[in-house]
């Protein structure tokens, strides 16, 4: 009788302790880690590559990542730069000549004098457009450091009575402008310029979030929280349709790079769903915070550029972050690992040890080229780099 009982007792404390071990893990146990994608936000890329080597800026130094060799210098600590052509493209505002062009050695080629209020650009054969305070500013650009503004003739084409706004479009040989004119005092208007390529695009900050820019169409959102109603304008057929997306509408889950990636066949975006789960109560969860204590799942939208009212979803387990995605696959990092799904049925498809990873650690990604790049948040150091390539 007492052995039976010592085992009624032995079994019950196993119980509990298993018991206790999944009430710790599932409500209290939580990564003490921050993981930040900068794909996911409004910001300037740190990373770029330029003729097959990768260079960074940090606090307006650029350097060669794979030999660690400083290249250029500035004072100027929100410096920031882009590749085009050979050249890498710096808007350096120490100097009165701003905009200046590197070669791979760092040496400056070519220097502009452009307004100190640039937020983004690109540059297209010899001409730059720009975002500023005043919407986009196109400047011819020539060899000997002069430079032309060049006129912007916006004409309406579409007068939106659904989303309330009034379509400008202006075309040139070098790239596209699109101007959306909101009809309130309330929303901010929206200005977007394309490249003649269809390759990059740059925006202001206002009411209209572009998904998708075509030759013949564009679709886009009010506001990058309303992505299950979408608008598909064609400029074709001159004609406006509102689509209703099967996807949840987390109010204030989207992050601020909405969409993450877009291609001719799907529009991928990235909601976070947090929670205040963690011992420490810190003031409870936010909408696109790092700190994975907050994580309950990242998710992955995904609508058929076909067809906008077909879409797809995927949900990441708790403590999951999703660090890349493309119209074929998702790359996460869980567990000490990174993990590769399929789009098709969101299954496992490769996996990868993590080991730079470590408990109380901040880390970076950023996605450039064929590579995701991790950083040491707090010192910028590279703890490694993986293929985001098949």
């Amino acid at each position: 009788m007492k052995i039976r009982f010592k085992y009624i007792m032995i079994t019950l404390l196993v119980v509990i302790i298993i018991l206790g071990i999944i009430v710790y893990r599932g409500y209290f146990y939580y990564p003490d880690i921050q993981i930040k994608v900068s794909g996911l936000y409004n910001e300037h890329s740190r990373t770029v590559c330029l003729n097959n080597d990768y260079y960074r800026i940090n606090d307006g130094n650029i350097y060669n990542l794979d030999d660690q060799k400083s290249i250029y210098q500035t004072s100027d600590k929100y410096a920031f730069m882009k590749p085009f052509g050979n050249l890498l493209w710096v808007i350096d505002n120490s100097t009165p000549d701003n905009l200046k062009a590197l070669n791979s050695s760092g040496k400056v080629v070519k220097s502009y004098s452009i307004p100190d209020y640039i937020n983004d650009f690109f540059i297209n054969d010899t001409v730059i457009f720009c975002v500023s305070s005043n919407g986009i500013e196109i400047y011819e650009l020539y060899d000997d450091g002069h430079k032309k503004q060049l006129p912007i003739d916006y004409s309406l084409v579409f007068e939106s009575e659904n989303s309330y706004s009034r379509l400008y479009k202006y075309s040139c040989r070098y790239g596209e402008c699109l101007y959306f004119d909101m009809d309130s005092d309330n929303y901010a208007n929206s200005y977007f310029a394309v490249d003649s390529k269809n390759q990059n695009i740059i925006s202001s900050n206002g009411r209209i979030n572009l998904l998708l820019f075509e030759t013949d169409r564009i679709v886009y959102t009010e506001s990058l929280f309303q992505l299950r109603k979408l608008y598909e304008y064609s400029f074709v057929n001159n004609t406006e349709n509102c689509h209703i997306a099967d996807v949840a509408d987390y109010t204030q889950g989207f992050f601020e790079k909405t969409p993450y990636f877009a291609d001719e066949k799907y529009i991928v975006s990235v909601a976070q769903i947090t929670t205040s789960r963690s011992i420490a109560r810190d003031g409870g969860p936010a909408a696109t915070t790092c700190k994975m204590s907050n994580h309950k799942s990242d998710c992955l939208y995904i609508i058929n550029t076909d067809d906008c009212t077909k879409s797809l979803q995927y949900s990441t387990n708790t403590f999951e972050r999703i660090i890349y995605a493309d119209s074929k696959k998702a790359i996460t990092y869980y567990n000490g690992k990174y993990l590769t799904y399929s789009l098709d049925d969101w299954s496992v498809i490769d996996s990868q040890a993590a080991v730079e990873i470590q408990n109380r650690g901040s880390y970076t990604f950023e996605a450039c080229g064929d590579y995701i790049f991790i950083f040491d948040m707090n010192s910028d150091e590279l703890l490694n780099k993986i293929s985001v390539v098949n």
